[in-house]
């Protein structure tokens, strides 16, 4: 039998958070589950065609496929992507659905990009009123406003 590969696992780690994510999404009601259905969908298929790939090859692959290939990555560059991500649950779950992602760009483009403080503020309130115009405004989705908003109403 085949060894499963580091990126076939974490591929199968991800696609398990997704299905998790999908069943709970299916128990939200009909107008709370629109925004999420068309993330965890695409997602979902997108995941499982790549788990097929990890765990079966590329047999379908374009001759060029090498050129097109993702550049190796160390454990330490994957270990910090997962930082991140955790960094903007945590933002999202304490700030909000339209704060947290905010200050997530704020921070990631100050600490990781290394970008100057005037286009990292830029970047934030783009995205911060970016996602409240669209969601909150244009599609009249009500985000949770996170533990900060529950601790400061009182």
């Amino acid at each position: 039998m085949k060894r499963i590969r580091a990126d076939a696992a974490f591929t199968a780690f991800l696609l398990s958070v997704t299905l998790l994510l999908l069943m709970l999404t299916l128990r939200l009601g009909s107008s709370a589950r629109l925004v999420p259905l068309m993330v965890v969908v695409p997602l979902t298929a997108l995941l499982i065609y790549r788990l097929a790939r990890d765990v079966f090859g590329d047999a379908g692959a374009a001759p060029n496929a090498a050129i097109l290939a993702e550049p190796p990555t160390s454990t330490r560059a994957e270990l910090e992507m997962i930082a991140w991500l955790l960094v903007l649950t945590v933002l999202t779950s304490l700030a909000g659905f339209v704060v947290g992602p905010a200050l997530f760009v704020l921070l990631w483009m100050l600490g990781r990009a290394r970008e100057r403080p005037v286009y990292a503020l830029t970047a934030a309130l783009v995205a911060g009123v970016g996602v409240w115009l669209i969601f909150e405004r244009a599609l009249r989705v009500q985000f949770p406003g996170g533990l900060w908003s529950v601790v400061l109403r009182g």
